[in-house]
C-alpha cells in the first residue's frame, strides 16, 4: 500500500485523473481499466490473506487510503502530513478486522 499511496500523491493532477472523476463523460480505455481492476484484485486478495474477505471489508480499506490520499493531495501536496499514518491506519484497521473474527 505504502508504493501505491507515493504514487498517487507524487503527482497530484495525475492522481485526479486516475482516481477521480474530473472530467465529465470521461471513460478509460478498457485496457487502462483493466490495469487497474488488476491493480485492487491483489488489494482484495492481500485484505483475504488476512482474513478480512466481505465486499464490506474491501470497501472500508478502499475508503481508508483513498481517504488519506485525498487528504494528503488537498491539504499537504508534497508532504507527508497524512501519508505518514499509512502504517498506522492500516494496523488500526488489521486490529479491528481480528476483533471481529475472534468474536465469531
Amino acid at each position: 500500500m505504502r508504493a501505491f499511496v507515493e504514487f498517487a500523491v507524487e503527482d497530484p493532477p495525475r492522481c485526479a485523473l486516475l482516481f477521480q472523476r474530473p472530467i465529465p463523460g470521461f471513460e478509460p480505455s478498457r485496457e487502462s481499466y483493466a490495469y487497474a481492476q488488476a491493480v485492487l484484485q491483489r488489494a482484495i486478495e492481500l485484505l483475504r490473506a488476512a482474513g478480512l474477505e466481505a465486499r464490506a471489508d474491501v470497501d472500508c480499506f478502499i475508503a481508508m487510503v483513498a481517504g488519506l490520499i485525498d487528504a494528503q493531495t488537498s491539504n499537504d501536496p508534497g508532504g507527508d502530513r497524512w501519508t505518514r499514518h499509512l502504517g498506522r491506519l492500516t494496523d488500526m484497521y488489521l486490529d479491528e478486522g481480528e476483533r471481529r473474527r475472534t468474536r465469531r
